[in-house]
């Protein structure tokens, strides 16, 4: 699957999550609504930090002319968004494991 096709996956279960067009954005909102996440789920602020980065590269890819995924990404970023939806459906992300405790 390339770079754009796994964000989209993502993107479709956090909308479906949250109700709303803007997936993996709600998303990001709702861990930033939740500051004490951090102090409570192990490796939130690395989620965090890697939904913000690869929110800005599809962005760039989608509205930027000379954008690139050859360039701007690679298998490493594919395999963390592909792992990053499977955790979602396992209720390992963040947000649920937040929710559990």
């Amino acid at each position: 699957m390339s770079f754009i096709e796994s964000y989209k996956h993502l993107d479709k279960i956090c909308g479906e999550m949250f109700e709303t067009q803007y997936g993996v954005s709600a998303y990001i909102e709702e861990m930033l609504n939740n500051p004490h996440g951090s102090f409570l789920v192990r490796g939130w602020e690395n989620d965090l930090k890697n939904l913000k980065y690869y929110r800005r590269i599809r962005n760039k890819l989608v509205h930027e002319p000379d954008a690139y995924e050859e360039e701007l990404c690679d298998a490493e970023d594919v395999e963390w968004l592909e792992d990053f939806y499977y955790r979602i459906i396992d209720g390992e992300d963040p947000l649920s494991r937040y929710y559990k405790i």
